[in-house]
């Protein structure tokens, strides 16, 4: 289809900027705007009503869409509370996208994993609730080597992969029988680390123990 070619980017479109900082014990908004694709082959959506009623359903449902992240969590994970996305999007459009990415580039990485985790799977089931067919949400986080981060993707030695796929396993079940909140199944995390990653680190094991709790628990 010829739409395709004008509306369907190879890139992510960036729908939405949140910057959010901690008062007190609230995240509060600071800024938003949006950064939907701006260029000229948006033109052919206003052409008439049968080609936007045709081609937004496209748009929507073949491109990925981004919300980059930039955010300060307490270090005392009990207190954390989590915003709610709004999205830019209009809402007539919201039922149309299925590809959603959550980029972490710019999240900081002092905090211990089960902050950074508790965070992640509330606003990924948030991003889920906003489009409700989504067929992927991504996650686009960024690593390093530190003993806060050591639960997840630490082996010790003479430790299995197989055993180390069971205590991830473990950990993971762990934080969501504490927080009564699962990762939603449709996500998968993509990991880019700082400089190179760490011998020690099994993040085969860690993406193996996310996959298959997430198939038995939904």
């Amino acid at each position: 289809m010829i739409y395709a070619y004008a509306l369907v980017h190879p890139k992510s479109i960036s729908v939405h900027i949140g910057r959010v900082h901690v008062v007190g014990q609230k995240i509060t908004q600071l800024r938003q705007s949006s950064r939907a694709r701006s260029d000229n082959s948006l033109a052919l959506l206003r052409t008439c009503k049968q080609i936007h009623s045709e081609a937004s359903q496209l748009f929507y449902g073949k491109n990925k869409f981004e919300l980059l992240r930039c955010l300060n969590l307490p270090t005392d994970r009990r207190s954390a509370t989590y915003s709610s996305y709004q999205p830019t999007l209009s809402i007539t459009y919201t039922p149309f996208v299925r590809h959603f990415s959550l980029d972490y580039s710019e999240f900081g990485l002092s905090f211990d994993i089960s902050t950074l985790w508790r965070h992640f799977v509330a606003e990924s089931n948030e991003i889920t609730k906003v489009f409700p067919n989504l067929k992927s949400l991504e996650l686009t986080v960024p690593c390093k080597r530190t003993p806060r981060w050591d639960d997840l993707f630490l082996r010790p030695v003479g430790v299995t992969k197989e055993q180390q796929v069971v205590r991830v396993q473990k950990w993971i079940r762990t934080m969501a029988i504490l927080d009564n909140s699962r990762m939603p199944a449709k996500v998968s995390i993509v990991l880019v680390w700082e400089k190179e990653k760490p011998s020690n680190y099994d993040t085969e094991a860690f993406e193996k123990a996310l996959k298959l709790f997430q198939q038995r628990h939904h």
